[in-house]
């Protein structure tokens, strides 16, 4: 992306700001319980992967297929969070269960009040999508664009943020990681690049390990209603990585890197 596509990217996130803004309360009722309630769990499943602990999975998980956008995106996802968790702490703006009586709006999954401003998840989510659509297969591209829109919408329809919460924080994660790529483009930068490529891809499962193990006995905010499929899915992907420590772990003994 050429960076005076930034001029119009401002624009567009500027004038969609003041109209999000100045509706957002009814932009909200529009879009929350919208769906019929049989698209509850697919939406709160959404939005339970665009979570910053699977998002980390998923980066180490597809790294094989982005080795070059690993660092940039896992950069802008530790960044945007930071800020994101900054600008929660000095701007409490409350969620809308606080705003809204609960009978009057459908809430699924955690029932939080406070710090809604701006969607960590959606953030979260417009980094991965910004990472895997650096490919050239434009359906694919069109593919992971629309999972990422719906998970910041799900953020809305299942009750725990405002539109302009998902507004700001998907386009912060979004505008952020493209910048990075531009930056990484121009002065080649990668900090994994003097590793050699099988030790990275050790790295980077124990890396995913890492994550699981602390999502399965330290994340406090795991969505109940579903642990009866992100939990077989979060093992499922513990024995993939371990799986593929011991391919790549042989393949670099056999090439003499290990001794």
């Amino acid at each position: 992306m050429k960076i005076k596509s930034y001029y119009m990217f401002f624009f567009v996130f500027i004038i969609g700001f003041f109209i999000i803004y100045f509706y957002n309360n009814q932009i909200f009722l529009a879009i929350n319980g919208f769906l019929p309630d049989i698209m509850g769990y697919p939406m709160l499943l959404l939005t339970s992967l665009a979570d910053g602990f699977f998002v980390l999975m998923f980066l180490s998980l597809y790294y094989p297929y982005r080795k070059s956008k690993y660092t940039t995106a896992l950069i802008s996802l530790i960044v945007t969070g930071a800020i994101i968790q900054l600008i929660k702490n000095y701007i409490p703006m409350p969620r809308p269960l606080k705003v809204f009586d609960a009978e009057d709006i459908f809430i699924l999954g955690l029932k939080i009040k406070t710090k809604s401003f701006p969607s960590g998840h959606s953030a979260a989510a417009m980094v991965l999508t910004v990472y895997l659509t650096q490919i050239k297969d434009i359906n694919y591209k069109i593919f992971y664009f629309i999972l990422g829109i719906l998970a910041c919408i799900s953020r809305v329809y299942i009750g725990v943020h405002f539109p302009i919460d998902i507004w700001v924080g998907g386009w912060m994660g979004f505008s952020f990681t493209y910048f990075l790529y531009y930056i990484n483009n121009k002065n080649k930068l990668n900090l994994l690049n003097k590793i050699s490529k099988k030790e990275n891809k050790i790295f980077i499962d124990i890396t995913g390990i890492t994550i699981i193990l602390v999502y399965l006995f330290f994340y406090t905010e795991k969505t109940k209603q579903l642990e009866f499929i992100l939990t077989p899915l979060v093992i499922l992907l513990f024995f993939y990585f371990f799986y593929r420590i011991y391919i790549n772990y042989k393949e670099v003994v056999f090439n003499g890197k290990i001794k």
